[in-house]
Order: C-alpha cells, then structure tokens, then sequence
C-alpha cells in the first residue's frame, strides 16, 4: 500500500494495483481477510488484511454463509441461503436464491447499492452441485462498480 497525497494504491490478492481516493477507503474500510487467513512476512506470522472492494467482497460472503443464529451477539446476522443446500436445482431454487441473496445484502451491507443478481449455473463451467451467484452493486456516494460471484454448493443427498 503506497499513498500519494489523496490517493493511495492498494495492492489487491490477485496482484494487480487498484488506485483508490482516501475518503473511499475510508467507506470501505481495512481489516483482516475473511476467511481468516495468516501471512508471513519477513518471519513474521500475523492476519491478511483485506481493503478496497475486497473488504466488501468479504463482507457479502460473511452475510450468505452464516445462517440466522449462528452469531451469539447477532442473531439475526446472516441470510437464508444455507438453509436451502439441499433443495433440487430448480428454477424455483434459482428464484429463491436471488430473493434471498438480495434481501440479506439489503440488510446488513450498507455501504453498497445493489444494481443486479444474476443466477448462472451454465454446465459448462459449473457442476450440477455448484450455482454462482453473480451479484453487481454500487458503492454509496461514488460511481464505483464491484462485481462478486458466489459459488452457492448444493450438498449432495445420500439415500
């Protein structure tokens, strides 16, 4: 991470520099990476740290992965989208994912405007199991566009 007067360029998990104004890091925030993850540098071990649209990539994926009630402190944190892992891969399925993915966004990550939810379970580059969620919203008080996919997994029955 570098700054140059108001702006400051991050270095993002895929290596490639995004350039961003302060008071948008700011919205965005800085902390560690989620799924935890552990660095070492220089023979020190300590947390990844996540900024810029990253943090609010990880965000979204802390809201569809927990369930209401998995949080002591919040119980309402969370989406309805766990609960639905072992429903067919239906277009009603698809239908209540989006509804579910959009209502728990709407919910608990206010520094972004959601704009679309798109269901894409192509065979093609997914397996019957895997249904990604491609989920394109606005940061608040900018222009800036992020894009997220998440790979919902449908948990294989045994009989």
């Amino acid at each position: 991470m570098s700054t140059n007067g108001e702006w400051l360029t991050v270095i993002r998990d895929t290596g490639n520099p995004v350039i961003l104004n302060k008071d948008l890091l700011k919205i965005l925030g800085i902390g560690a990476n989620y799924p935890w993850r552990f660095n070492k540098k220089a023979g020190i071990s300590s947390t990844e740290i996540t900024n810029g649209l990253d943090k609010i990539n990880d965000s979204i994926y802390a809201i569809l992965a927990t369930y209401p009630g998995e949080r002591v402190n919040l119980p309402n944190f969370g989406s309805k989208l766990p609960a639905l892992c072992f429903e067919m891969n239906t277009d009603e399925l698809k239908s209540d994912l989006k509804f579910w993915t959009a209502e728990a966004i709407r919910t608990w990550e206010k520094r972004i405007i959601l704009r679309d939810i798109q269901i894409a379970d192509d065979p093609s580059f997914t397996d019957n199991n895997t249904i990604n969620i491609l989920i394109t919203y606005e940061l608040i008080k900018t222009m800036v566009i992020g894009v997220f996919t998440y790979p919902y997994v449908l948990q294989a029955m045994q009989i």
